[in-house]
């Protein structure tokens, strides 16, 4: 039985149970009139959304209608439900539902998507996410095969001998922290292995076309360092990524404050401070790019990058990225690398072709300081992948890297020479947008004077990778 006014207020314990009573009232009075509003009574099921990689998440919430010019934009008042219950209960009603449902007239624009979210945070997650995180499992399970046991080490968790691998399992989440802050947290784990891979925070509202991202992240320098193993084209990361970075790119904590310019065209410039000292897990045996000599020592990045719309179907993204910072062998001594990538993409706009065309090159250059001595090495990689068919994909890598390198925990020593030229073939099966199946191909040949093995080396890999929960979209 509902509790009268007047007990209410001689008992406010009882007032939760009294606007229960009054919304189950409520709703029990206005069902019939939503049955009639739609043919059949109930509402027909929603058919769950699917967000392309690459692309910008769909609002799931209907579209509100725009507002009657000369009126504002609140809801027209209930007539009928304030007559059977009365105005002032209506309008408690309608508060009390909006304070549950998190539904208001007009959301704010950090909850919209893509409100205050640029192209690398993969937008916004809406208001629901609010009290309920966008939460995700991606696993990725390979195959192996070497036809030498010696061959050269990838880095990452990329397989290193033959059999079946748990490479990892990405655990995901993400929401709105309030008006001001998103946080975004990746966690990867194995049979034998627990890592943080990203979780940091992000503002939504700096003016100015800024913004700040706090926390360890994925530094972003260069197509591939700031991806995650399963988004990319092949099983193992390119030359470039591998040699300098480890298999599984250069992150550690720090402070990164980017700048969209306020320009008829894009242009954004990024730059960052952050620990040099953090261990790459997986790593091959060159991983120690960077290395802190002080406790002020800081690694310092820059990149700016541009898109340009060629045409319909045709678009280009240009960047440039240098990093520097101690080298870890004392006396002062620095490292330095110097990148620049392109990638361009043609993606019809006519007809119902699901045909693609994905071109990447990326190139470094690095210098590292020793007490009396200075090595320098390269790597360059390009990158085509077509999509053939709404459900198949085909890419190619060819990637090279030649110069001095140094093996060892303390990096000290003669330097050595180490090179490679390396060629890649894959083939992707999609049975739906949260599952692929892949096979690729490496033919590697490794020289100079750091390699002992064969002077060929080939590398099969089978590789399952699956998705389940809410994953955000990738960026461009």
């Amino acid at each position: 039985m509902c509790i009268p006014a007047a007990a209410r207020r001689a008992a406010p314990d009882a007032v939760l149970s009294f606007r229960a009573c009054r919304i189950v009232l409520s709703l029990a009075l206005l069902a019939p009139h939503a049955a009639r509003a739609r043919p059949g009574g109930a509402p027909p099921p929603a058919e769950p959304a699917v967000e392309r990689v690459g692309e910008p998440a769909a609002d799931p919430r209907p579209a509100r209608p725009e507002p009657v010019e000369g009126t504002t934009a609140e809801p027209p008042a209930d007539d009928e439900l304030s007559e059977l219950i009365g105005p002032e209960l209506a309008a408690e009603l309608r508060a009390d539902e909006a304070a549950i449902t998190g539904e208001t007239a007009a959301d704010p624009a950090y909850l919209s998507p893509g409100g205050g979210a640029d192209s690398r945070s993969g937008g916004t997650l809406g208001a629901s996410n609010l009290m309920n995180p966008a939460i995700s499992l991606v696993v990725n399970v390979a195959g192996s095969y070497f036809t030498d046991e010696t061959h050269v080490a990838r880095g990452g968790h990329v397989p290193t001998e033959n059999g079946i691998h748990v490479q990892e399992a990405e655990f995901a989440v993400e929401a709105a922290v309030d008006p001001y802050f998103h946080l975004k947290g990746y966690f990867v784990f194995g049979l034998t292995f627990f890592e943080t891979e990203e979780v940091y925070a992000e503002t939504l509202r700096l003016p100015g076309g800024l913004k700040v991202r706090l926390g360890q992240m994925l530094a972003p320098f260069g197509r591939t360092n700031p991806t995650h193993p399963h988004a990319w084209e092949f099983v193992d990361a390119p030359l470039p990524s591998q040699r300098f970075f480890s298999g599984e790119g250069l992150r550690s904590p720090g402070l990164e404050l980017s700048w969209l310019a306020p320009l008829p065209f894009y242009l954004k410039a990024y730059a960052s401070a952050s620990m040099p000292d953090v261990p790459q897990p997986g790593s091959s045996p060159d991983e120690a790019t960077f290395g802190a000599d002080e406790d002020d020592d800081f690694l310092y990045l820059g990149r700016l990058e541009t898109f340009l719309p060629l045409s319909d179907s045709w678009s280009l993204l240009l960047g440039a990225s240098a990093l520097t910072g101690p080298s870890g062998q004392g006396a002062g001594t620095r490292s330095e690398v110097f990148g620049g990538d392109l990638f361009l993409r043609h993606k019809p706009t006519q007809g119902s072709s699901h045909f693609e065309f994905d071109l990447t090159f990326e190139g470094a250059f690095r210098q590292r300081q020793f007490p009396a001595n200075r090595l320098a090495d390269w790597a360059i990689s390009g990158e085509a992948a077509l999509r053939l068919a709404q459900q198949w994909k085909m890419a190619f890598r060819g990637d090279a890297a030649e110069g001095d390198l140094v093996r060892g925990a303390t990096m000290t020593g003669p330097a050595v020479d180490m090179g490679e030229e390396r060629g890649t073939m894959s083939v992707t099966f999609f049975p739906t947008e949260f599952s692929l199946l892949r096979l690729q191909g490496t033919l590697s040949h490794p020289h100079g004077e750091a390699w002992s093995g064969p002077e060929w080396v080939g590398e099969v890999f089978v590789q399952a990778g699956l998705v389940v929960g809410a994953h955000g979209a990738h960026p461009f």
